[in-house]
């Protein structure tokens, strides 16, 4: 039954976006929709509509919303009685009220988020210092978080809520509708498409066979990566960290492959190797000579320290 649901998913052109501040969902789903003729529902508009009824900014109205739920049920409403056929819809609860649906999820360096507010100028989001505009972005995301966790009881971080996660940091939108239009050839969910420049190492780079590097490089300049063969992974505080496939994301480095495909090992504490957690094994083996390693390696440098724990930060 599930299978022939998925199938009707697709005939029928049913997609909801979420994803990370800054992640260019709106854009994205704008486009797509353009792209594929269906119509584009967002919650953005419902939002902004409360918000100018009551007379305070959308920032205000997040806000407000964290101890006030009759505005998720106005917006909850709107979502429950989309009719059914072709729509894309921009929410971040889209994907648990809108039914048969492709769940897509998008991702973005914060850093990288802050600096699209930035330049975007926009009227609701007042950031002077790309810092300043970073830690709001955490802030905010921690709070809606906080806030679907109590009305809902769901982690809208948790990946395993959407079928598809696609890495929008260094891709043009173009390059996002593609692959979202583009069928997996996952076996389980979600299907990750991440750049392999924002993957994390947990393997000290002397340890790669550079002829193997060097002849998987040559193979994907010609034929791509082989999606066969994910990169495994795990996600903890925003970061996803390679387990199984350093060779592989170091050869798409260096011929500059924009999504690799990863398989999702385990997330934050879950349970990972013996006796440790997926947080704990990051904490033990990712060093900043580690890092220092593979950059030299691979002669690039991460924009930020995205491997960073908070409390090393």
């Amino acid at each position: 039954m599930a299978g022939k649901a998925a199938c009707s998913a697709e005939r029928k052109m049913r997609i909801t976006i979420a994803g990370d501040i800054g992640s260019g969902k709106t854009t994205i789903a704008r486009e797509l929709a353009k792209r594929v003729a269906v119509e584009m529902r967002s919650t953005g508009g419902i939002q902004r509509q409360l918000a100018t009824t009551r007379g305070i900014t959308t920032l205000e109205l997040n806000r407000l919303a964290e101890t006030d739920a009759a505005i998720d049920r106005q917006i909850d409403h709107y979502l429950k009685t989309l009719p059914d056929g072709n729509l894309v819809v921009e929410s971040r609860m889209a994907w648990r009220f809108v039914p048969n649906t492709r769940k897509t999820f998008l991702y973005v360096l914060r850093h990288e988020a802050a600096n699209r507010i930035l330049r975007a100028n926009r009227s609701d989001e007042s950031y002077e210092l790309l810092d300043d505009a970073v830690a709001q972005i955490s802030e905010r995301r921690k709070s809606e978080v906080k806030r679907f966790k109590t009305y809902y009881d769901v982690n809208i971080d948790n990946l395993r809520n959407y079928d598809r996660v696609i890495d929008t940091t260094f891709a043009s939108p173009d390059s996002v509708v593609e692959r979202i239009m583009r069928p997996d050839t996952f076996q389980s969910s979600p299907g990750i498409w991440l750049n392999p420049k924002n993957l994390v190492p947990t393997c000290p780079a002397k340890h790669l066979n550079e002829q193997a590097v060097e002849h998987l490089a040559r193979s994907m300049a010609t034929g791509g990566f082989n999606e066969s063969r994910p990169i495994e992974v795990v996600y903890v505080e925003h970061a996803f960290f390679v387990v199984d496939g350093h060779a592989r994301c170091a050869a798409a480095i260096r011929v500059d492959v924009e999504f690799v495909p990863l398989t999702l090992i385990a997330c934050e504490d879950e349970p990972y190797g013996s006796g440790s957690t997926a947080r704990s094994f990051v904490e033990n083996v990712v060093t900043d000579d580690v890092i220092s390693a593979w950059e030299q390696a691979l002669k690039f440098r991460f924009p930020h320290p995205i491997w960073k724990m908070p409390h090393h930060a």
